[in-house]
């Protein structure tokens, strides 16, 4: 029976847990682990993930991050797909790499957002690689204690477990706090706690369970064979005009040059980028509206893996990302 699809709202919490296939461990050198962190990175800052934690083991990872879209399965997709694409040819491999479907847990950030923070940076304590939480060289303790830049969000990460964002101002200060409570950690009681609030696909209450499915469970109209649930695809109703109209605006005048043969060419492609990977349109329907019915399929992929492949061209896409966002925001609350 086919599994359905993944419960997710904008400015939701996850726990993020795979594993590779027959527990191996395909990390085994600091590039397997930094690569890996970087096509994470990457990939979030195009769909605009905030991430408050991760650690890596040998044949494992968590993240905990945030989706202020709700577009979770999407860039699960994307992000696994590259870093699976990486390891294989790391490895003189092929085929299935990770050991199945993703586990997302839902986080009640009001209870338990410091509590799965926690659980993921004690992960290699618990299973006796490091000897503490500081000692960890692929936990994200070092991206919450920097004193430079971090790819953190920092700032509601401190909103979140102190009560109050971080503040670069008070660098010292706020490092110091964060020091400080990672030290009270415990691997046990912070094991016990997680063990308490984790139900099913949820890390939390079971008023915040019944909350969630009763705001995201919701059924689309009867079709003769039942209901149909409603599934997490991004349901921005951007249209093509104003998708053309924000890829102008993000090139400007200038900003193509050395990236593109021409304006209406850059035009043209972050409109496919952005169509294809935000709004989550099918080529055939791109194809119909830019009035180019002959168009091949190839000449989408293609231009959409060069603007992966370019830092300068995926700056320039969440731009446009951005800007539509903006335009169309909208938050569902969940009552925590």
């Amino acid at each position: 029976m086919p599994r359905g699809p993944r419960i997710s709202y904008p400015n939701a919490v996850f726990h993020v847990i795979n594993r590779f296939v027959d527990r191996h461990p395909f990390f085994k050198e600091k590039r397997d682990y930094d690569t890996f962190l970087k096509i994470y990175f990457d990939v979030a800052e195009t769909f605009g993930i905030r991430t408050y934690g991760y650690d890596l083991m040998p044949n494992h990872f968590h993240i905990v991050l945030e989706t202020p879209t709700g577009d979770i399965s999407r860039f699960l997709q994307r992000f696994l797909t590259r870093t699976v694409q990486f390891l294989n040819k790391r490895r003189g491999r092929v085929g299935h790499l990770l050991q199945g479907r993703t586990k997302t847990l839902i986080i009640e950030k009001s209870a338990y957002f410091s509590t799965v923070i926690g659980y993921v940076l004690l992960n290699r304590v618990r299973a006796g690689l490091a000897q503490n939480i500081f000692a960890d060289e692929y936990n994200s303790v070092g991206e919450m204690l920097t004193s430079g830049k971090s790819r953190l969000a920092r700032e509601p990460l401190w909103e979140h477990l102190f009560g109050h964002p971080f503040d670069e101002r008070r660098m010292k200060a706020e490092i110091r706090l964060c020091r400080d409570w990672l030290k009270e950690l415990d691997p046990h009681s912070n094991e016990e706690e997680f063990t308490a609030g984790h139900r099913g696909s949820f890390l939390g209450s079971d008023k915040f369970r019944e909350a969630v499915l009763r705001n995201q469970e919701r059924r689309k109209a009867a079709t003769g064979k039942g209901f149909r649930r409603q599934d997490d695809r991004p349901e921005r109703r951007w249209t093509w005009r104003e998708m053309i109209q924000a890829c102008e605006e993000a090139v400007g005048k200038v900003l193509w040059q050395g990236k593109w043969r021409n304006r209406e060419t850059a035009v043209r492609h972050l409109s496919w980028y952005v169509a294809a990977t935000a709004a989550g349109w099918d080529y055939a329907t791109i194809r119909v509206l830019q009035a180019e019915p002959g168009c091949p399929h190839s000449r989408y992929t293609m231009a959409i893996s060069r603007i992966r492949a370019s830092k300068h061209r995926r700056d320039l896409a969440e731009r446009v990302i951005k800007i539509l966002l903006s335009k169309h925001g909208e938050s569902v609350k969940v009552s925590e």
